[in-house]
């Protein structure tokens, strides 16, 4: 009877769950298998979050495969687990030690809930630090964001006396940890997965879009990106230079009903701004194809602590316009646009410029490339080992 009575629940949850069943039952079976094989010291990752389409979760991915390659046993662990990465990431509790040599890296964010478990971790800890978002940026926004990002502040004080080495992004949050008493800091870049890139254009946006100029913007649609100014300085440049203009705003915002969000959408309605495209959630091919679409990137960001973005144009070759605040400069370097005035005519007759003066935009452009290079003078598992063998050896 016990067997008749399994069969009909299983039948009545459906043949899709069933499968679903199956394969996360064969998945664990082989991973957990898989895992028994592998000896050595584990290389793992902790963070407090990880979704697919971000600029930390793309690196926290790159490390991982990274870490493979070179023969690691290699596991993220995190709080919550998005739908679309379960296969790829576990929960924090749902770590066993395996080697007495294991290391953690650490990807600090935000404020997190799991410190006592960082603190009770018998292993050497690498930190790596994104930098964490005034929190005053999402005062009356979102407030849960506000204040875990008070609580990561706080929580930085406590952390430096747990890790053993400590890795910025750039000379800007180098110095940010120097004032909250940190030392013998390194600075490495954001690692890029360069190869996901590497993928076919969509051809029904480049056909299109191919024959207008096209401002394109990149990242989060949060209030310390300043994407209203964008829209404004596009605003200008749309009606007083070019009407066969786009602006792309590819990113998304923390919630469709998030403030900051429905205030870009007011002004655009309120102003009647035209040509104006949301792109929320872009996948790796639509990136690449709004890249490749685009004329001039601009990036009004007041708080950045590396700008991935700035990144991704020097690749795709897309001339840079970007406030001069933050880590933006560092990263930038000599190639790009720096900017401290925000007049939205001067922008937009700089944006006139780029698009219409060829000898300026290919210098522009061949800076960049220069800076890139400089940015990462070496391939990621070269920059990675580094940082591993400091740990290794302290």
């Amino acid at each position: 009877m016990y067997g008749f009575r399994k069969i009909r629940r299983w039948r009545q949850k459906g043949p899709r769950v069933i499968v679903h069943t199956l394969f996360v039952q064969s998945r664990n079976l082989i991973q957990s298998l898989f895992e028994k094989k592998i000896k050595g010291v584990g290389i793992h990752q902790l963070t407090p979050e990880i979704s697919p389409r971000d600029a930390v979760s793309n690196e926290i991915l790159e490390i991982q495969k990274i870490l493979k390659k070179m023969g690691y046993n290699s596991q993220i662990y995190t709080q919550g687990i998005h739908p679309e990465l379960r296969f790829r990431v576990k929960k924090y509790t749902d770590y066993k030690k395996r080697d007495k040599n294991d290391i953690f890296i650490y990807h600090q964010t935000v404020g997190i809930d799991f410190l006592d478990f960082i603190k009770n971790l018998d292993t050497k800890i690498i930190m790596i630090y994104h930098n964490i978002t005034p929190p005053e940026y999402f005062d009356g926004i979102n407030e849960k964001i506000a204040s875990l990002c008070r609580l990561g502040l706080k929580q930085l004080n406590e952390i430096k006396n747990i890790v053993d080495i400590v890795v910025a992004h750039s000379e800007y949050s180098k110095n940010d940890l120097v004032m909250h008493g940190y030392q013998n800091i390194h600075v490495m870049p954001i690692l890029l997965d360069k190869k996901k890139y590497e993928c076919s254009l969509i051809k029904n946006l480049i056909s299109k879009y191919k024959n207008s100029i096209n401002i394109l913007y990149v990242g989060r649609l949060a209030k310390n990106k300043q994407v209203d100014k964008v829209i404004k300085i596009f605003h200008y440049y749309n009606c007083k230079i070019n009407p066969n203009s786009n602006l792309f705003l590819v990113g998304k915002p923390e919630s469709f009903d998030d403030k900051y969000y429905l205030s870009l959408k007011s002004l655009i309605e309120k102003e009647k701004i035209k040509n104006v495209h949301f792109i929320i959630g872009a996948n790796d091919k639509k990136l690449v194809t709004f890249y490749s679409l685009a004329d001039v990137f601009v990036m009004m960001s007041e708080h950045e602590g590396f700008c991935v973005p700035l990144a991704e144009c020097m690749m795709f070759k897309v001339p840079i316009i970007a406030k001069n605040t933050s880590a933006i400069p560092y990263t930038l370097g000599e190639g790009g646009i720096l900017i401290k005035n925000e007049s939205h005519v001067e922008i937009g007759e700089m944006i006139n410029k780029i698009v219409n003066d060829e000898k300026f935009r290919n210098k522009l452009i061949e800076k960049q490339s220069d800076q890139f290079k400089k940015l990462y003078p070496k391939d990621n598992a070269s920059i990675l080992n580094e940082i591993i063998n400091l740990v290794k050896n302290d």
